[in-house]
């Protein structure tokens, strides 16, 4: 009995086996097969008999041998994420040429340029720059997974005693911080430019950070960027320098907001929570008014940054930041509501432009006061 289930299973996962296989990489190709190979299991699981296995399905298999095979060579590819990843990458570049075969055919020769790895001891210089920017969007949030991943990659090249691992790591590492140090950067260029205070050689270099490291994913293009940094007291390595860091990223998301904060005053605050309290159909209340005054103390308290240079001012917000480091708080709540202060605003702005227009009309008009029973009497005011 026992024999006769375990011939039955070990038939039924060959049969899966392969429609995972089709239903993963041919999907169009092949999918008379996968509708056949549905049924076959179907039959099988269902009637759970040894007889119909035999007599319809274990010679019926001849028929999916060779893509048997296939579907076994492809086993230690699925265990890769780099290459799962690139084929999903390149079926979505590819998602209009309409042919199965191609798009595994493309990713395989992406795949191997990962062979550069182990061929250049571990360096990743010369490995093509589209191939290189897929595996860095990944293992960029699971470094932890590199190692079990370059596993996988020397099992599938057969490649045996590789002594550079370590080279991985910091080159993997150091791709996966791309992102963050080209964000940096941005956000910084985009604070400094918006509070308009004195520019310097600093700034000069983080626009030239910002521009090399636009669609490249160089090694030493990060390496000089991340130098840049440290040449000015900017230490990504550091979580101290991520109290500050992610102030500017909030500011970062609309270039809108640091205007606002700046041109933006207590008093305009008062008056924008007066109207909160009127408005019973509002989606802010006083707190959100409170939250966003913080913020404006805080950039207030930076001092006249028009007069300051550049990097003054960031080592103030650095300080600033570190001294008050729940303020972060405070600038998501403010990002997070800046469309119905806006809107609050604007119907602040409308409120007083009216009052004002009303004030006109009484105060240039002339008025006529008279008593209707009377032919002597009456007045004339303005």
């Amino acid at each position: 009995m026992t024999i006769k289930f375990l011939e039955i299973k070990d038939v039924i996962n060959k049969y899966e086996k392969l429609l995972n296989y089709f239903n993963y990489f041919f999907p169009r190709k092949y999918n008379n097969f996968i509708q056949d190979i549905n049924k076959v299991i179907l039959d099988i699981t269902e009637s759970n008999s040894l007889n119909t296995l035999q007599i319809n399905y274990k010679t019926y298999f001849e028929k999916y041998k060779k893509y048997y095979k296939e579907a076994k060579s492809m086993d230690k590819y699925m265990k890769s994420i780099f290459f799962i990843q690139i084929y999903k990458e390149t079926k979505k570049q590819y998602e209009n040429h309409n042919d199965d075969s191609y798009y595994l055919t493309e990713a395989n020769k992406r795949f191997n340029e990962l062979k550069k790895l182990f061929a250049n001891k571990g360096s990743t210089s010369k490995i093509d720059n589209l191939v290189l920017g897929i595996c860095r969007n990944f293992i960029k949030d699971n470094l932890d997974k590199l190692r079990d991943e370059i596993k996988n990659i020397e099992e599938i090249f057969q490649i045996k005693d590789f002594k550079y691992l370590n080279k991985i790591d910091e080159e993997f590492l150091l791709l996966s911080q791309k992102d963050l140090i080209f964000n940096i950067s941005v956000a910084i260029d985009n604070f400094i430019s918006a509070i308009k205070g004195k520019t310097t050689k600093f700034l000069e270099d983080i626009k030239k950070i910002r521009k090399s490291l636009r669609g490249k994913n160089k090694i030493e293009i990060i390496l000089e960027s991340k130098e840049i940094f440290r040449d000015y007291d900017i230490n990504i390595d550091e979580e101290a320098d991520f109290q500050y860091m992610k102030i500017l990223f909030e500011l970062k998301k609309n270039p809108d907001y640091i205007q606002f904060l700046l041109n933006t005053s207590l008093e305009d605050c008062g008056g924008l929570k007066e109207l909160t309290l009127e408005n019973d159909n509002c989606f802010i209340s006083v707190n959100d008014i409170l939250d966003l005054e913080k913020c404006i103390l805080f950039l207030k308290d930076l001092g006249p940054v028009k007069e300051k240079e550049d990097i003054e001012v960031l080592k103030i917000l650095k300080e600033k930041a570190l001294n008050k480091p729940d303020i972060i708080l405070y600038f998501e709540k403010f990002v997070a509501n800046f469309a119905q202060i806006k809107t609050l605003q604007s119907s602040k702005y409308k409120s007083e432009n009216l009052k004002y227009q009303i004030d006109a009309i009484f105060k240039n008009a002339i008025f006529e006061i008279k008593n209707e029973n009377s032919r002597y009497i009456a007045f004339m005011c303005n």
